[in-house]
């Protein structure tokens, strides 16, 4: 049985097939529209950090992730930013056009970014002790205690760091 289509239905038809084609290759119309917004820092994750801090122990980043209970979900890559500003984390990212909100004024603040697929999907402020991943870091990365000498000083002014485990230079 063939339908009969009206006047007005031919237009809307060839209108949309029309736009359909006019798009062009590769558009991402989701990324303008997409807002990330900064979360507070975790109490929870900073204790985490913070346990394997003073063990001098390690960790594994996304189990650490996980047993803070922030509400990360499914991530594939951790990034860090200091004095982050929306321009900046775009650039960093490769995204275009996502609109951040919740950014610290405070440039002493890290922004931690977790990204899925390439996808934001969860970012907090990461005010102090800050750990960094800004080469970018994975769930499988080791965290691990460093002990250091502060700059400058003797052998007995040696302190416990963290350090994460980035991707190569």
């Amino acid at each position: 049985m063939r339908r009969n289509l009206t006047p007005s239905m031919r237009l809307l038809s060839v209108l949309g097939l029309a736009a359909i084609l006019l798009l062009p290759v590769g558009c991402d119309l989701s990324s303008s529209d997409e807002k990330v917004i900064v979360e507070q820092e975790s109490p929870a994750l900073a204790e985490a950090f913070e346990r394997v801090r003073n063990s001098h122990g390690t960790a594994r980043l996304g189990d650490l992730i996980t047993e803070s209970g922030i509400p990360v979900g499914t991530w594939d890559r951790m990034y860090s930013f200091s004095s982050a500003t929306e321009e900046s984390l775009n650039d960093g990212l490769g995204t275009k056009g996502l609109d951040w909100s919740g950014l610290p004024f405070m440039s002493d603040s890290l922004i931690q970014v977790f990204v899925n697929n390439g996808k934001v999907v969860y970012a907090y402020s990461d005010r102090n002790p800050r750990y960094a991943a800004y080469r970018g870091a994975t769930p499988d990365s080791e965290v691990k205690a460093v002990e250091r000498t502060a700059a400058g000083t003797t052998e007995s002014d040696t302190y416990w760091s963290i350090q994460i485990e980035e991707f190569p230079k």
